[in-house]
């Protein structure tokens, strides 16, 4: 008899096909799975396509009046169907991805609860409150839609300190169903074995592709560096926007140019890494800062509202934090650090330390594991 207990997981697409190639990779982005699929009997579900059909034409621009007017990312049509279901219904635990990913499997979780099935939903939280209707009443009928999706989820966690306070004071009613649990990523896959050589290392790294990055500030920064060496990694930014000075490679983490091996040697051979963001209060960026700093580059961030642990990241000791989104700075902050080898030295040992203390995959297991008491 089998009394594993089952897990479902729920993510948008490219978890599968990772697995499916016989490529090495980091686990990062597939949070828990990994850790939970040795205790437990495992499901991985991800957005697939939109049913073809007149009915579900209009399913889908009715989603779309939603996500356009209230800002919700509802995209229900890519999760919702028979066999979806029925895996929810048999499942302990229904684990999902991101804030979206709960948004869009909301008709499902619905009628699992209205059937009374003892399913527990958990959801992570990433960006939730980055959003918000232009007018009013918008911004009360999007706030009803997260009261219900509240109300029909057990764990709510959040993966950033900034957001999680934030929705503390924005929420009366859940906040015992919120949990504040740092990201962890693959140390075992990032870390390397290779010392850094801060002499040998030249180029400068962008890594990322979400909004809140602040793409025009990363442009001008090169721009007004023609003697230094960058490495773009992102979509956001185009070939014609870039001088002889940046190699770009034009990719998403859905839709990559670069294997996590690939990316790893470009981590290695970097100098600094630089994050500028947007101001935001979703914990943007948080993934390549632990990365490029388990491997031991150090990282040059914008200290954002959404930094997504303010106690454990301190500045000049385990990484670089910029006040200001003004290119002058940010220049003139490269080039000190460029000039004083011996402080980004420092840094990056303290910044592998912090890693491995504090923000590993194994860590966010156990606490994940702990606040859904499984």
């Amino acid at each position: 008899m089998n009394d594993k207990k089952k897990v479902t997981f729920v993510f948008q697409k490219a978890r599968k096909d990772r697995l499916n190639k016989n490529i090495p990779f980091a686990k990062d982005m597939f949070y828990t799975y990994f850790s939970f699929s040795e205790v437990a009997e495992t499901e991985l579900i991800e957005f697939g396509d939109v049913p073809q059909g007149r009915r579900y034409k209009y399913l889908w621009k009715f989603e779309n009046s939603i996500r356009s007017a209230l800002k919700i990312p509802m995209y229900s049509l890519y999760l919702t169907n028979k066999r979806n279901f029925q895996k929810f219904a048999i499942s302990d635990h229904v684990i999902l991805g991101t804030n979206r990913v709960a948004t869009s499997c909301f008709p499902m979780m619905l009628a699992i609860k209205l059937l009374n099935k003892k399913v527990k939903f958990t959801f992570f939280v990433l960006g939730l409150y980055a959003s918000r209707p232009k007018y009013f009443i918008l911004r009360g009928i999007q706030s009803v839609f997260y009261f219900l999706l509240f109300s029909l989820t057990d764990n709510i966690i959040f993966i950033g300190q900034g957001e999680y306070k934030h929705a503390l004071k924005k929420s009366r009613f859940h906040k015992r169903k919120f949990s504040y649990i740092p990201f962890g990523i693959d140390v075992n896959f990032w870390k390397t074995e290779c010392t850094p050589s801060f002499e040998k290392k030249k180029e400068i790294l962008f890594v990322g592709n979400d909004s809140s990055r602040d793409f025009e500030l990363v442009k001008q920064i090169a721009k007004q560096m023609p003697d230094y060496k960058f490495i773009f990694v992102t979509s956001g930014i185009e070939k014609e926007d870039i001088g002889d000075n940046v190699t770009l490679y034009s990719g998403t983490w859905g839709d990559p140019v670069l294997s996590d091996l690939e990316l790893k040697s470009i981590y290695e051979q970097s100098k600094l890494t630089i994050v500028p963001m947007k101001e935001t209060v979703q914990p943007s960026g948080q993934s390549v800062a632990l990365q490029s700093m388990i491997i031991g580059t150090p990282v040059l961030i914008s200290n954002i509202s959404g930094l997504w642990d303010k106690e454990k990241l301190v500045n000049g000791e385990n990484i670089y934090l910029m006040d200001t989104n003004n290119v002058e700075d940010w220049v003139n902050k490269i080039k000190h650090l460029y000039k004083n080898e011996n402080e980004l030295i420092s840094v990056s040992k303290k910044s592998i330390e912090t890693v491995i203390d504090s923000f590993s995959i194994s860590i966010f297991y156990e606490n994940v594991k702990k606040t859904i008491n499984f």
